[in-house]
């Protein structure tokens, strides 16, 4: 239960004011392998946009779905850039 609740999508992650652009097909992209439970997949392509957003939403996602689906790699790389973006967010510190 817990594992699901972590892959529920975020709400307006990636979401801007902006015209969809290659990172929000990238979110999208990573949405559909949670969906075909492609961990690999949706792990990478979640670092991929954390590494180049700097929406905090978007690196707490990365974070999480690499977590919660035991792709460690993606889960440090995530979890850095989230913590880059927000060094002082209780959540990344603590996950």
């Amino acid at each position: 239960m817990l594992l699901l609740a972590m892959l529920l999508p975020v709400a307006g992650a990636g979401a801007t004011a902006r015209e969809p652009g290659r990172d929000d097909r990238r979110v999208v992209a990573a949405e559909r392998a949670v969906e075909r439970q492609d961990w690999a997949v949706a792990a990478e392509r979640y670092v991929q946009v954390a590494r180049r957003s700097r929406d905090a939403t978007v690196a707490e996602r990365a974070t999480r779905v690499a977590f919660a689906t035991s792709q460690w790699q993606a889960t440090v790389a995530a979890g850095r850039r989230w913590l880059e973006i927000t060094p002082d967010a209780e959540s990344a510190h603590t996950l």
